[in-house]
């Protein structure tokens, strides 16, 4: 059992760790970033989440790790629509999830989530027949919608003077 006295930040960030971990709840307890904050297997996990009367605490947390994910999903789905049209769901989502592990959550916003996502589908440059150009067309449009988002989010003329006629 865990020290009961133990700082509520500390559980938060460790929570925080396991949660956003991309390999699942279990592999993120075990993991070392975890592991920092408190140092517990995924056999003691409950010691630090309870379980319910139907569910341990690991599959508690699980609940969370899939929803914090399907959330990113989400909002990648929204930052790049018309991609997400084109290649229909199923591709979308295999890009989404694969960069969200290589490009996890950083910033405070989740505006920010998708800056990188033409950068990661250039650089994972998707395998084609020689002569196929639809790669280069999902990484053009990827890249349009990010500079579309990028405009629209951007700073604006508020606190700046007009311009006289």
């Amino acid at each position: 059992m865990i020290d009961q006295r133990i700082d509520l930040t500390v559980v938060q960030r460790w929570m925080q760790t396991v949660l956003m971990h991309p390999a699942g709840v279990e592999t993120g307890v075990a993991s070392e970033a975890a592991r920092a904050w408190i140092d517990v297997t995924p056999d003691q996990a409950e010691s630090v989440v309870e379980p319910s009367h139907s569910l341990s605490g690991l599959e508690r947390l699980a609940i969370y790790n899939r929803a914090y994910f399907a959330r990113l999903l989400e909002c990648l789905r929204d930052s790049y629509r018309v991609l997400f049209e084109a290649i229909g769901e199923e591709a979308f989502d295999d890009f989404a999830i694969n960069y969200l592990q290589g490009f996890p959550s950083r910033s405070y916003t989740l505006n920010d989530l998708g800056k990188h996502f033409p950068d990661y589908l250039r650089q994972s440059r998707l395998q084609a027949d020689a002569g196929e150009t639809w790669p280069d067309f999902v990484i053009d449009l990827a890249t349009l919608e990010s500079l579309y988002n990028a405009v629209f989010d951007g700073p604006g003329v508020e606190n700046q003077p007009l311009v006289s006629s």
